[in-house]
Formats: structure tokens, C-alpha cells, sequence
């Protein structure tokens, strides 16, 4: 891996602002370390078919871009690559969706049966953590808006892959109680 992901800095979230302990904040912090895992292992696994067109030796004769034979449908082959980069996308738009459910269900103990769900909005699509009590300040008071912000900038690589442009908090009574973070 060439890419450094930054670890969000824990000690700058308020303990007590939403009311759990610091030992919540560190279990926080694990799942996004899970979180970044999980991220290295995608990343890994793509960078595993790159590798044999790195592997070039002085003598070989093997190309270093892959090369289509003439008897090879080219639109065939695009609208399956399409295919396949739209499920993936869909796969970690649900694996992300789950992730922000459980860190948010932890960041906020006293709240039960916290869901998730995923939307299209313009632009692509958002990751919403629902609940009740959740409404248009949640990200003002307590530490849910600064844990966001630290999952969005963990997850950033994947949160573009799934084309997630905006994660946040929302009433299960509609849109009017909802806050949201741009995933830029």
C-alpha cells in the first residue's frame, strides 16, 4: 500500500458533551480502525490485478498494458465491466451503510434500535443513521458531528468508490429532522 490513511485524533472529542465515557470514545476509535482495515483489504485486492503487469523483468517480453485480441467484442466487454463496477459500489455502499450504523449505535448508548438506510440524492447517494430523537441539531450539540466528520475522513477512499456524497443523522419522522456532513 502506498497510501497513508490518517488515524482521527480521539483526545480532541469532548467525553462527556453526549453523555459516554471515554472508554466509548476508544471503542469508537476501534471501529474506525476496523473501519480503515476493511478499506486496505478492498484496496489490496485491486492492487493484486495490477500486479502481474508490475512484475515485468529487463528480458520479458510480456506487455505492460493489457492487450485485446481482434475477435474480442470491446462493447461486450465495457458494459460487463460496467455491470461489475456497479455492484461493487452497491456491495460497499452496504458494507459502509452497516459500519456508520454500528459507530453511531456505539457513539450514543442511551439511544436503542438505531437503523440505517441509504438514499440517492443528487449527485449519488447519502448514508443516513436513523432514530427518533435524532433532528436538524444533532450534529450541534453532543460529538456525533465531530465522530462523522472523523468516519468521513477514515473512509473517504471508499465512501468515492461507493459514490457517497453525503453521510448524517435523521428522524424516522422525515427529512425536516436531519443533519448531514458532504463527503468532499
Amino acid at each position: 500500500m502506498s497510501e497513508q490513511i490518517p488515524l482521527p485524533n480521539l483526545e480532541s472529542i469532548p467525553p462527556k458533551q453526549a453523555g459516554f465515557s471515554k472508554g466509548t470514545i476508544v471503542f469508537c476509535g476501534i471501529l474506525i480502525v476496523s473501519s480503515i482495515v476493511a478499506v486496505i483489504f478492498l484496496d489490496d485486492s485491486a492492487e493484486r490485478l495490477n500486479v502481474n503487469r508490475n512484475r515485468n523483468s529487463a528480458g520479458s517480453n510480456i506487455p505492460t498494458k493489457p492487450t485485446l485480441s481482434s475477435n474480442v467484442n470491446v462493447n461486450t466487454n465495457s458494459k460487463v465491466l460496467a455491470k461489475q463496477k456497479a455492484a461493487d459500489a452497491q456491495g460497499l455502499r452496504f458494507q459502509l451503510e452497516g459500519l456508520y450504523r454500528d459507530l453511531m449505535a456505539t457513539a450514543n448508548p442511551h439511544l436503542n434500535f438505531i437503523t440505517s438506510k441509504t438514499t440517492k440524492v443528487k449527485g449519488g447517494y447519502a448514508i443516513w443513521a436513523i432514530h427518533t430523537y435524532f433532528n436538524e441539531y444533532s450534529f450541534k450539540i453532543g460529538s456525533d458531528a465531530q465522530i462523522t466528520s472523523a468516519w468521513i475522513g477514515a473512509n473517504w477512499s471508499s465512501l468515492h468508490d461507493a459514490n457517497i456524497v453525503q453521510v448524517g443523522l435523521k428522524s424516522d419522522d422525515g427529512y425536516e429532522g436531519s443533519c448531514w456532513l458532504k463527503v468532499n
